[in-house]
């Protein structure tokens, strides 16, 4: 049996790293910096504009499953689950610690 990825996963895996590494890492860098400075007007439950602008980003990268008409890329359960589409977010997740990335 063949359980190298498909080339589809292969394209997702690169687009999700892409995006962890471009768009949430750096962003993640500075917020953690200052955070009080980031939610001066006193909503400690207010989510940073740039959250917004990653979440436009991402859509098709959220939730690999849904079907095109949902916009979702439509992916395979069968061939493009299985490999490391899904992997590709983990890996870059490192232990959190009284919450808190290190």
């Amino acid at each position: 049996m063949d359980f190298a990825p498909s080339p589809r996963a292969t394209d997702l895996v690169g687009r999700v790293r892409t995006f962890v590494e471009t768009g949430i890492e750096p962003v993640e860098e500075a917020r953690q910096h200052d955070p009080a400075a980031l939610r001066a007007d006193g909503d400690p439950w207010r989510p940073l504009p740039v959250v917004d602008e990653h979440r436009a980003r991402a859509r098709r990268l959220w939730n690999l499953f849904p079907p095109a008409a949902h916009e979702g890329p439509d992916a395979e359960r069968l061939t493009d689950g299985p490999g490391e589409a899904h992997r590709a977010v983990v890996a870059r997740l490192e232990p959190v610690k009284h919450g808190v990335r290190r």
